[in-house]
């Protein structure tokens, strides 16, 4: 091989291995809340689908689609809704206070695209929420103010822009300037 080619076959790899990488990360984009709508004896508790992607965050609104809801068994239907930015819906109520043992959320999200600290990025639109263990217990005293009420995290996925950094680089440079140098030195003495 000529070693003009070897060089730019060199520089190439150092460009490939420069580039940026992806890697997946989690994005809470909203809150199932469970409160204690109705309290005392014979109460209702009622559940809540919270936006909170707001103070602070670039997400912006979101429109849940295809939700599905299912509590202790018995799968509920739900219309598509759009939620600003710390907006929410109340997805079930009345529900008997503390009866909850287990529950499913899921459905889709749009847009598909959404600003996360500046940059565009590219989200998995589905998501799932569940829990199944002991009944929710709201206490009979948890109001919509959200203090101590049972809480569940709305996630997601996305795809994030990785950057090298520049110690890396240059450790990799560095690596590929002597395999060049000896190269070079080994061709020059055959």
């Amino acid at each position: 091989m000529k070693p003009f080619t070897r060089v730019t076959l060199l520089i190439l790899l150092f460009l490939l291995a420069s580039t940026v990488a992806f890697a997946q990360t989690t994005i809470t984009i909203g809150e199932l809340d469970l409160y204690n709508d109705i309290p005392g004896p014979g109460g209702q508790d009622e559940l809540d689908l919270t936006n909170t992607t707001g103070g602070g965050s670039t997400i912006g609104a979101l429109t849940f689609q295809n939700l599905v809801l299912t509590i202790n068994g018995v799968a509920i239907s739900l219309s598509s809704t759009s939620l600003s930015a710390g907006g929410f819906l109340t997805l079930d109520s009345p529900i008997l206070q503390d009866s909850i043992t287990s529950f499913m959320l899921t459905g889709t999200l749009t847009p598909s695209q959404v600003l996360v600290n500046g940059v565009l990025e590219t989200i998995v639109t589905t998501f799932t929420v569940s829990y199944s263990g002991p009944a929710l217990n709201t206490g009979g005293t948890c109001q919509t103010n959200g203090t101590g009420c049972p809480q569940f995290d709305v996630t997601t996925t996305a795809e994030v822009a990785t950057v090298p950094e520049p110690a890396t680089l240059t450790l990799y440079g560095s690596g590929l300037c002597i395999v060049a140098w000896l190269r070079r030195r080994r061709s020059l003495k055959a």
